[in-house]
């Protein structure tokens, strides 16, 4: 399931939400966007944030994890 946060921010929840779910969605999207002229031409790019539900944990802490990922990441582009 896909939902916008706002502005240039979604979330995807993943059934199973293993490590190779989020490496392929990764992946399709890097293949999607490097295949589509209109958005090379704009440099569009994406960033990945994720987090793995643990016993205990709640949406607060999910989106705390994810978000300190995604940050992380877009440092390394």
């Amino acid at each position: 399931m896909a939902f916008r946060l706002g502005g240039d921010e979604f979330t995807l929840i993943l059934q199973p939400g293993d490590q190779h779910s989020v490496d392929s969605i990764n992946e399709r999207l890097a293949v999607e966007i490097s295949n589509t002229n209109f958005l090379t031409e704009l440099n569009f790019s994406v960033s990945v944030g994720y987090a793995h539900w643990q016993m205990g944990e709640d949406v607060n802490s999910l989106f705390a994890i994810a978000d300190k990922k995604l940050y992380r990441n877009k440092k390394h582009k």
